[in-house]
């Protein structure tokens, strides 16, 4: 087992390992940051809205207005698959509702058919007890 004992005579020597950056801070001072927050010259950033409530009018004109509308592909996608799902259910519930009307149709027929049958049978019964009562 010589072969694995280490030499005392050897000192092992570890790689020295590189040094750390220093930090700098990146944080603006806050007077720097409210004097950006309060810039009028920032899009998207909108103004109070008035106490007040909006005229019908100016209403109206806002909501006639045509406007493109921005969708997402995917979720373009899945409301087109979603609509087309939709459309198909529809088309298998008036299918449906077809053949339950043909059926209702038919055994109305049938059941016309009966009593007109059944009448019949009766008239046919008035006929034969009046004629043995009458002999």
């Amino acid at each position: 087992m010589a072969l694995f004992r280490k030499k005392k005579d050897e000192k092992l020597e570890l790689p020295r390992l590189p040094e750390f950056p220093s930090y700098t801070p990146t944080i603006k001072p806050l007077d720097q940051i409210k004097a950006e927050v309060q810039r009028q010259d920032i899009p998207f950033r909108q103004k109070t809205m008035p106490l007040t409530t909006p005229k019908p009018q100016i209403v109206q004109q806002a909501i006639h207005e045509e406007k493109p509308i921005f969708v997402k592909i995917d979720k373009y996608k899945t409301a087109i698959h979603l609509i087309d799902s939709i459309k198909a259910k529809i088309k298998e519930a008036e299918n449906t509702l077809d053949e339950l009307m043909r059926i209702k149709d038919e055994e109305e027929r049938n059941l016309r058919a009966w009593k007109d049958e059944i009448e019949k049978i009766k008239n046919k019964l008035l006929d034969i007890d009046k004629n043995l009562f009458e002999v």
